[in-house]
């Protein structure tokens, strides 16, 4: 069985999917294509989409940047996520003046919560943002204001790291399934590093890896330099075949 080993390098964290390739074809065993419910296909999406994001936020980020939370009080309170949005980037736009004065380049990650007929509950509007810090905590909350008035609440935290990096924030921050548009970012963002090479496995090896998957000397020995974090095995129902995806973080 020909499989397909993706590693995806994000700075000081490294994610292996190791996936049959015929699975790309979703082929099931009777050689007819299988076609996922549009329910089915855009949770798939979703989960696909807030792993990037984790990923995009380890690979840019570190425990010395920031998630900044900014909220309104109610004589600033925007009658539109457009709006909420606009006053976000002229929040983001004078950061990134302040930055450039200092020869300095801003990285951020923007995330807008607000209610919609989907949302679960109600959310009153507010933002997050991730940045990369080089001020201290202060200017930053500081600068939530129009012409220097406070517009509303501006909390800035460190990026709490553990062995999967922010992954329980990246959680967070993209948990609401209302969200209009769940994030955006800044263009000078750095694309987690993929290397990819298929390879032969026999039934044999397969059943040897779905028992052994969490065994760390196997992925710490292939993967020189890195520690094990976790792994699982993953059985397709539908094609009849195995994947498998682990985590390791570097040796420091």
């Amino acid at each position: 069985m020909e499989y397909k080993t993706k590693k995806i390098f994000c700075n000081k964290f490294l994610e292996i999917d190791i996936i049959p390739t015929s699975e790309e074809k979703q082929i099931s065993k009777r050689g007819k294509k299988v076609y996922l419910s549009p329910n089915k296909q855009k949770n798939l999406n979703d989960k696909n989409a807030r792993r990037y994001f984790c990923q995009l936020l380890n690979t840019n980020f570190n425990s010395n940047d920031l998630h900044i939370t900014l909220t309104y009080n109610d004589y600033s309170l925007p009658y539109s996520y457009e709006e909420a949005n606009k006053i976000a980037y002229n929040y983001i736009r004078r950061l990134k003046n302040k930055y450039k004065k200092q020869g300095q380049e801003l990285k951020y990650v923007l995330v807008t919560e607000y209610t919609t007929e989907e949302t679960e509950g109600e959310i009153r509007i507010h933002h997050h943002i991730v940045v990369n810090k080089i001020f201290e905590k202060n200017i930053y909350t500081e600068m939530w204001a129009n012409k220097k008035k406070p517009i509303g609440r501006a909390r800035a935290d460190k990026l709490d790291f553990n062995e999967t990096g922010v992954e329980g924030l990246a959680k967070y921050l993209t948990k609401n399934k209302g969200q209009k548009k769940k994030w955006s970012c800044s263009q000078n963002l750095d694309k987690p590093y993929i290397r990819e090479r298929k390879t032969n496995l026999s039934k044999t090896k397969i059943s040897k890896l779905v028992f052994d998957v969490n065994n760390k000397s196997i992925w710490e020995m292939d993967n020189k330099g890195y520690f094990y974090t976790d792994a699982k095995s993953v059985y397709n129902e539908v094609t009849g075949l195995w994947h498998f995806y682990i985590r390791m973080r570097k040796n420091e």
